[in-house]
């Protein structure tokens, strides 16, 4: 009966649709938390706090009618964390609330009739978690503080309602999974919440990770990855991570780097079914080998283990161009960039394999490397290029291309041999921060792997899409209509097999209808279709087909990770196989 009543005031289809309970809540609440009593389902608390959109306070509210309305409760009790019923008397309430000095201990506070006046209990604050069986049993979480140097860390409970305190874990202790930092307990959004079928057992979540405990909060384990063997991660799926770029070696296959937003560099081995953490550069900065931003990945196509990134601290920070030989163990810097973030790397094949041309784009500028990425200058003061590449089949041939519109050199990227060659069209602007909401123009320059001349560009921007040229720029053919376009890779074994990824979402943002994620042709880019089963979202940034078997292909996805699908390109139909991700 309490079931049906709870089911009747919120949806009346098993959670299909929703009807608005509420009469009078202030406007503008994130709500955080629904409590309920555990005698009476017209009784129910509800939590709010700050958020992105919300501009409501974080605080208590009460009703008694089921929630139609609501009044406040603990109101002069200061911002509310967290609020919490007794699973063994309802009239008892308890109610942590932030301290008035930024960094003060806060405080617990406790009702005896349902929230009308309340009394302090202990000077602490945190996520409340009590266990029906032991009314006394009070346990606290402060999840803003789990730091190893801060007095308020790890799990403290109190068996006598709050008179004494013991501290019965430490965040020093805990399992943070592959980030190997207790940071992770800290990232931005807190949400602890009751295991309802283990009263031993929480769950813990933020913005990225997700942990729990099954032993009173003794100790606490990551669920988001599986450590497969020492040092090597796969994960569960539970990813909130955003790609910047993917390299697959040519050389050796199943070696696969993948560059991010703040955790940096990954590597697998074993195509993508363990990953490695590869951020041993000092370019980390107070990463510590945790993190970064890396912008940017190319790996030789003749030399196994043999890759350049470039990675950076922030977006605020320089970027480090980095080489190494032995698959992302050890990291070798360059010099001769500016003080830039890093991105749009290309390698010419033509060049020695022992030392390879390369081209870079820094402070929307082209630089060349002509000794393996040790030493790089100027060649193209282009003020508004994001993205370097060079021809297949001819090193003379290079293109870059960004905010700006497209442009082509036909002396090896010599100064003074650049010439513009997009259409106006291709050209848009950035507003602030180079990834920022304002991007649009060039997004990706992909030359075919079958013909020289032949080269494809993704445009980001309203009015923008895919286009290719075979006359090496001289003249263009609009494929795709697509306001998101990300990225196009053409099929090493087949130049009628394309994929072009679509996302209205890159480091952060919501959805778009427009945004069509993973898009795949078989005629040469003169139809399209949307291949997006098994995605949570139709959001796809960095795209690459395996180059020993063109029917695996890997993506990118904004919020949900790496990707990773088989087609059939020589049926009529695609064989659908199930989607796994693939993020360390």
């Amino acid at each position: 009966m309490e079931c049906e009543r709870r089911q009747r005031l919120q949806s009346e289809d098993n959670g299909r649709s929703w009807a608005k309970v509420s009469a009078d809540l202030p406007a503008g609440l994130r709500i955080l938390k629904l409590a309920l009593d555990p005698t009476d389902a017209d009784i129910l608390y509800l939590l709010s706090g700050q958020g992105r959109f919300a501009t409501g306070p974080a605080a208590a509210y009460r009703s008694i009618d089921g929630g139609v309305h609501w009044s406040r409760v603990g109101g002069g009790l200061g911002e509310v964390m967290d609020m919490a019923v007794s699973p063994s008397d309802p009239e008892t309430l308890y109610l942590t609330a932030f301290d008035e000095e930024e960094d003060g201990p806060g405080h617990l506070y406790r009702s005896d009739d349902r929230g009308d006046t309340w009394s302090q209990v202990a000077q602490r604050s945190g996520r409340i978690w009590l266990k029906p069986s032991q009314p006394q049993l009070i346990r606290l979480i402060d999840p803003f503080h789990q730091f190893p140097w801060d007095d308020r860390n790890g799990v403290w409970e109190s068996v006598d309602g709050g008179k004494h305190w013991i501290q019965v874990s430490k965040v020093a202790d805990w399992d943070p999974g592959w980030t190997g930092a207790y940071w992770a307990y800290t990232s931005d959004i807190r949400a602890v919440g009751d295991d309802l079928s283990d009263p031993e057992a929480l769950l813990w979540t933020n913005s990225q990770f997700a942990f729990a405990t099954d032993d009173r909060g003794r100790t606490f384990h990551n669920i988001f990855s599986d450590e497969v063997s020492p040092g090597r991660w796969r994960s569960r799926g539970f990813d909130n991570v955003v790609m910047f770029d993917l390299a697959i070696s040519e050389a050796d296959p199943d070696d696969i780097y993948l560059g991010y937003f703040d955790i940096g560099c990954w590597h697998s081995p074993d195509r993508g079914l363990s990953w490695e953490n590869c951020n041993h550069a000092p370019s980390t900065g107070d990463w510590e080998g945790n993190g970064g931003n890396t912008t940017t990945l190319a790996a030789d196509p003749d030399r196994a283990g043999v890759v350049w990134t470039a990675q950076a601290p922030s977006w605020e920070e320089p970027g480090t161009l980095l080489r190494s030989g032995d698959r992302g163990a050890t990291w070798e810097a360059g010099v001769g960039l500016p003080q830039a973030p890093l991105t749009g790397l290309s390698l010419d094949r033509s060049s020695p394999a022992h030392s390879r041309t390369l081209f870079v784009a820094a402070a929307g500028d082209v630089y060349r490397s002509d000794d393996d990425g040790e030493h790089w200058a100027k060649v193209f003061d282009c003020d508004a290029c994001r993205f370097t590449a060079v021809d297949r089949f001819d090193g003379d041939l290079v293109y870059a291309g960004g905010e700006g519109g497209l442009w082509r050199s036909t002396a090896g990227g010599d100064a003074g041999s650049w010439t513009a060659i997009g259409l106006p069209e291709m050209a848009g602007t950035v507003s602030g921060g180079i990834w920022e909401w304002g991007w649009a123009g060039v997004f990706a320059i992909t030359p075919d792997p079958h013909a020289r001349g032949t080269v494809y560009v993704a445009a980001y921007g309203e009015g923008k899409g895919l286009y290719r040229s075979t006359d090496s720029g001289d003249h263009w053919e609009k494929l795709w209509d697509d306001d998101f376009l990300r990225d196009v890779a053409v099929s090493p074994q087949d130049p009628a097999v394309l994929m072009a990824t679509s996302s209205s979402a890159f480091d952060s943002g919501g959805y778009d209808p427009g945004s069509n994620g993973v898009l795949r042709s078989t005629d040469g880019g003169q139809s399209w279709r949307r291949v997006n089963e098994g995605m949570a979202w139709p959001f796809a940034n960095p795209v690459a087909f395996d180059p020993a078997n063109a029917n695996h292909v890997w993506v990118g996805s904004p919020g949900t990770g790496f990707q990773h699908r088989v087609f059939d390109f020589s049926a009529s139909a695609s064989v659908y196989l199930p989607l796994v991700t693939a993020a360390p």
